[in-house]
């Protein structure tokens, strides 16, 4: 991170992932689907596959205990500093809001190199005001804009 990011126009943390309480029955089809995946990995003689599996079990586990961190962003003159990363204003595309509170309120930023996107929560910040902000460096993508194929994902499989 550069060590002069400029005047510092907007600065908020949110939690780095929401942690979402699963049903009983989530985790019994989670259990279902992990018996499935390893029986399939014995029959096929695929056991790289089942270490995987259970890696990613034990992933899952230890997101389960573990609380999420606080990330931290600010919306600089120079550019965005996200989690410590600096992004600045000439690599990102575009940006666009998924607003639709009190479910839903994302902003989106585009990297120009990668064609990816991704997501932050605004938490109680203004989205006004981002835009303002942000409207002076970078074009704001006013076409509808759905959530990004991972934001959905995690909604659907509740992760």
């Amino acid at each position: 991170m550069p060590s002069n990011i400029g005047e510092i126009h907007l600065n908020w943390q949110f939690p780095e992932y929401e942690k979402i309480d699963k049903t009983r029955n989530w985790y019994i089809g989670a259990i279902i689907v992990t018996v499935g995946l390893l029986i399939y990995s014995i029959l096929t003689i695929n056991f790289l596959f089942a270490i995987i599996v259970l890696l990613a079990i034990f992933m899952i586990v230890l997101r389960h205990y573990q609380a999420p961190r606080q990330v931290d962003i600010k919306i600089a003159d120079q550019g965005i500093v996200l989690d410590g990363m600096f992004f600045p204003y000439q690599e990102l595309k575009s940006f666009w809001f998924n607003y639709n509170p009190p479910q839903v309120k994302l902003l989106y930023l585009e990297l120009h190199q990668s064609k990816k996107s991704f997501s932050i929560p605004l938490q109680n910040i203004n989205p006004l005001k981002v835009r303002d902000i942000l409207n002076s460096y970078i074009e704001e993508n006013l076409a509808y804009q759905p959530e990004a194929g991972n934001d959905l994902w995690s909604k659907i499989v509740r992760f």
